[in-house]
């Protein structure tokens, strides 16, 4: 049996699976006695079978004539648990592609931005998600206790709100999503502080679909 790329002894036994691994010098068992603990799931691959997620239980640990031995026990895992694992792996990517995505796929992958939390540090332009809303931070600020992005427009732009365009002012500063009307077409600025650069030249602006 291999687990996360090293091969155990197995013994299986119903749902559960009981792991010996030998070791003739203490230190060599370090790693594995950090990375087993109860909770964690593993990559586990049987020479019978595809590869599973499986958890560990307490472990022991021994010392024999010949050196080293430690074992645990590895049981199934609920389909739900391996999802939820796999959603905490991706997230943080997940969140990092959603800071200059549309506010269509920011809105429909909300669970994966950072939650608003007071107490929390938020920086300019950082989208997070409240409620199932996304929203984009408007200025740095320290998240308070009761100021939550749906009753703090100044601090947080809805970017589910539907956004009114105007003529393009060259003297105006817009942000990724505001919208402006030139030679009658309307654009949307795909980055932040965009200032004097017209609609329809360059690359600071896209056309509204």
């Amino acid at each position: 049996m291999i687990i996360d790329g090293l091969k155990f002894t197995e013994n299986p036994s119903g749902n559960k699976s009981v792991v010996t691994f030998n070791r003739t010098v203490f230190e060599n068992l370090k790693i594995l006695i950090d990375s087993f603990e109860v909770g964690v799931i593993h990559d586990v691959s049987f020479d019978d079978g595809p590869t599973t997620k499986m958890y560990t239980e307490p472990l022991t640990f021994s010392k024999s004539g010949t050196g080293y031995s430690l074992s645990f026990i590895l049981t199934d895992v609920p389909e739900k648990d391996i999802e939820a694992n796999h959603f905490k792996e991706v997230r943080p990517l997940v969140n990092d592609v959603l800071q200059t995505a549309s506010a269509d796929v920011a809105k429909k992958y909300v669970s994966f931005l950072d939650q608003w939390a007071p107490g929390v540090k938020y920086k300019k332009g950082q989208r997070i998600g409240y409620n199932g809303t996304p929203y984009t931070v408007e200025s740095d600020h320290t998240a308070a206790s009761g100021q939550t992005p749906d009753k703090t427009p100044l601090l947080y732009d809805d970017l589910t709100k539907e956004k009114k365009a105007e003529p393009w002012d060259e003297k105006k500063t817009y942000n990724k999503g505001d919208l402006a009307i030139a030679r009658g077409i309307m654009f949307v600025s795909k980055i932040d502080n965009n200032k004097g650069n017209e609609p329809g030249f360059g690359s600071a602006w896209d056309y509204k679909k």
